[in-house]
């Protein structure tokens, strides 16, 4: 938020966000955009009232590319496409990516491996039709918490410390929020005073 001296009273800021790493969820107001210094005033006072993360762009980098899996006693591991360094996607273009990538880890051959997000649950799903049973190797894969832990499971919304149980579909443990705020991201701050 921020005080208009002019109009005498409080506004908030039109952006929030969207910055997001492995470990925790900041946020940064947006000072320059045309709900604030824009329109003209100066802003004395900007307090950041909630620090979340805009989940409605997904950021696939070096530390969350990788997703580990097992299926008949054989690991995969899957790496998503991060571009040059780091690439952005939508919640629906991610889940054709983890489908598409999964499948290409998968020597036996065929596209078993799907995934969805649901605007419902705000959970992604991963899904295989036809090669039996798997599991989420977040725990113990080769790019699993005990190692260096780089894979998409915070991201996608899975326990990072936990493989999942053998099955032919996964839903994320948690909801992931493409269109708007999760509230398990709320951080309150103290008041930031601008020298203008």
């Amino acid at each position: 938020m921020w005080y208009d001296p002019d109009a005498e009273e409080w506004k908030v800021c039109k952006e929030v966000g969207p910055w997001v790493n492995k470990y925790s969820f900041n946020a940064a107001v947006d000072i320059d955009s045309e709900d604030c210094i824009g329109n003209g005033a100066n802003i004395y006072y900007v307090e950041i009232e909630q620090a979340l993360a805009v989940t409605d762009k997904f950021m696939i980098h070096d530390e969350n590319k990788y997703i580990d899996f097992e299926i008949d006693s054989t690991e995969y591991t899957a790496v998503l496409d991060k571009g040059t360094g780091i690439k952005v996607y939508s919640a629906s273009a991610l889940a054709t990516e983890i489908g598409d990538a999964m499948n290409t880890a998968y020597t036996p051959g065929g596209d078993p491996f799907s995934a969805s997000y649901s605007t419902g649950t705000h959970k992604f799903t991963i899904t295989n039709d036809e090669s039996g049973d798997f599991k989420l190797l977040w725990l113990n894969g080769d790019h699993g918490y005990t190692e260096d832990g780089y894979n998409a499971a915070r991201l996608l919304g899975f326990v990072v410390n936990q493989d999942t149980n053998f099955a032919a579909e996964h839903e994320a443990n948690h909801p992931i929020y493409s269109d708007g705020w999760s509230e398990r991201e709320m951080a309150w701050s103290s008041p930031i005073w601008i020298d203008n």
